[in-house]
């Protein structure tokens, strides 16, 4: 069986497949997008579902910001957006992208 985490945007249940995971390592210091294999830290989950990424990052990204326990930096939110286009044009899973934190 699956794993299913929480969206931060629409605040439903989902199978970890079906979800972009967002991961801030603090022994690392680093931002993680869809790393595979999953880096260690504090995650968030937004689903691939139109809407759930904007609502996640709407009015400033505080559900993100809340859930992470950080501000979210504007590298990773950009990478979440082209991550969320990619997948809205292909279809299928993303590219991994681990930035680290400025």
């Amino acid at each position: 069986m699956d794993s299913v985490r929480l969206c931060v945007g629409c605040r439903q249940e989902k199978p970890v497949a079906l979800l972009h995971r967002i991961t801030w390592s603090q022994s690392l210091e680093q931002w993680s997008l869809n790393q595979q294999p999953f880096c260690s830290g504090r995650s968030v989950y937004v689903c691939r579902q139109d809407g759930c990424v904007e609502s996640a990052l709407a009015s400033q990204g505080k559900r993100l910001h809340r859930a992470l326990k950080r501000t979210l930096p504007d590298d990773i939110v950009k990478a979440l957006a082209y991550a969320q286009h990619q997948y809205g044009v292909a279809k299928q899973g993303t590219e991994n992208a681990c930035l680290p934190q400025k």
